[in-house]
């Protein structure tokens, strides 16, 4: 699947999980590094903003890609 024309978000540090289980849908800890997952994610009222793939590249680096910009929110 060619992901050239999405958003990229890069999320790491220490409190990349965190986040990412806070806007996304699905369990970010069952994610291991080197898969991705389709989630959607969601704004602070629980709105769906979009679909999309999260990688995780190791335990607190991971690239969030969706259609739209919807991080500024």
């Amino acid at each position: 699947f060619d992901i050239s024309p999405m958003v990229k978000y890069l999320v790491e540090g220490d409190d990349a999980e965190a986040f990412l289980n806070r806007v996304t849908l699905r369990d970010v800890a069952k994610l291991k590094p080197g898969k991705v997952h389709y989630t959607a994610w969601c704004d602070d009222g629980g709105h769906v903003l979009d679909d999309g793939t999260l990688f995780r590249f190791s335990t607190d680096r991971f690239r969030l890609c969706c259609q739209e910009r919807h991080l500024p929110w």
